[in-house]
């Protein structure tokens, strides 16, 4: 089941990267069509949890706090470095919209090292893979 958790969130942080880089490269259609598949996965999970329909997948107790730090630290590691490929920028690039982008521009303004950063996010997917599948 841990595999399947890790597998959803790297599904759910993956499809966005793309549908989001798209639409930032200019390519309306196919991010249309990624985002669409997101939702669609999304909300069938979500209502199939609702409804109580049961998996093929052999459960046992996860906590709830273990998935959103592993979510979270995983997000961190991988969701800028696959947006920046797919948008066609810069793998250093920092936006300025986010509230993330927001802290790291002001960490580089310190004097933080693009590379210590990276380095982070390198610790991150680490912790975040480990939190997942433990």
């Amino acid at each position: 089941m841990n595999l399947v958790i890790l597998l959803a969130a790297l599904f759910l942080i993956v499809t966005e990267s793309f549908y989001e880089g798209f639409k930032m490269r200019g390519k309306r259609t196919i991010s249309a069509r990624i985002e669409f598949l997101y939702l669609a996965v999304v909300s069938v999970v979500f209502f199939a949890f609702l409804l109580g329909i049961q998996t093929p997948f052999v459960y046992h107790f996860v906590p709830l706090w273990n998935v959103i730090i592993g979510y979270v630290f995983l997000r961190f590691a991988i969701f800028n470095l696959i947006l920046n490929t797919v948008a066609g920028l810069k793998l250093s690039f920092v936006g300025t919209t986010k509230d993330t982008d927001k802290i790291m521009q002001w960490l580089m303004s310190k004097g933080v090292p693009r590379s210590f950063i990276a380095f982070s996010q390198f610790i991150a997917f680490l912790w975040g893979v480990s939190w997942l599948i433990y």
